[in-house]
C-alpha cells in the first residue's frame, strides 16, 4: 500500500504542476483574449468612423451632382419641352403660331426661372431643378392668361408699326417677332 500511497502522492503532484501549468496557459489565453478584445474595439470604432465619414462624403457627392449644370442633352430636352408646350397652347394655326409663339416661349422661361429653378440660361440650369422644370413646363399656362398674353403682342406688334410709319423706327427683315422681356409682365 505504501508504494501505492506513493503512487497516489506523485500523481496529486503532477496534477497539481499540470494544474498549474493550465492555469499560467489559461491566463495568458485570457490576457491575449483581453487585448484582442480591446483591439476588436477600437478596431469597429475606427471602422464605424470610417462609415460616417464615407456617408458624408457621399452625401457631399450627391450635392455636388445636384448643383451641377444640366447636359447639352437635358438642355435640349428642356427647350423642345417648353416649344412643345408652346405649340399645345397656340394650336396647329401657322399664322397663330408665327403671332404669338415668342411672346408665349419668353413667358414660359420667365415663369420656369421664378417658380421651377430653371437658370438665367438653360445651361445654367442645375441638375436638381431639371425635373421639376420639365414638370413645371408640361403644365404651364400663362399666369395672366393665354387672353392677355395675346392682346400684349397685338399691342406691341401695333405700336412698333405705328412707330415705323412715323419714321422712329427702321422696318426689318423678321420672321418672327421680338421682344423685351421687361416689357412682358
Amino acid at each position: 500500500m505504501a508504494k501505492n500511497y506513493d503512487e497516489i502522492m506523485e500523481l496529486i503532484g503532477k496534477t497539481v504542476e499540470l494544474t498549474n501549468r493550465n492555469s499560467e496557459d489559461t491566463s495568458v489565453i485570457i490576457d491575449k483574449l483581453n487585448k484582442q478584445d480591446r483591439l476588436l474595439n477600437g478596431l469597429s470604432h475606427t471602422v464605424s468612423n470610417m462609415e460616417e465619414s464615407l456617408g458624408y462624403v457621399g452625401n457631399e457627392i450627391e450635392q455636388l451632382k445636384m448643383n451641377e449644370e444640366v447636359t447639352t442633352t437635358q438642355q435640349e430636352i428642356l427647350v423642345e419641352t417648353a416649344q412643345k408646350r408652346v405649340c399645345e397652347i397656340l394650336g396647329n394655326d401657322p399664322l397663330e403660331r408665327e403671332k404669338y409663339f415668342m411672346i408665349f416661349i419668353k413667358r414660359l422661361y420667365k415663369d420656369t426661372r421664378q417658380n421651377a429653378g430653371l437658370g438665367s440660361k438653360i445651361a445654367r440650369t442645375k441638375k436638381g431643378d431639371y425635373q421639376r422644370c420639365i414638370d413645371f413646363m408640361e403644365a404651364w399656362i400663362p399666369s395672366c392668361g393665354c387672353a392677355e398674353l395675346r392682346s400684349k403682342a397685338d399691342a406691341y406688334a401695333k405700336a412698333r408699326l405705328e412707330a415705323t410709319k412715323l419714321g422712329y423706327k427702321k422696318p426689318t427683315k423678321r420672321t418672327r417677332n421680338t421682344y423685351n422681356d421687361n416689357t412682358i409682365d
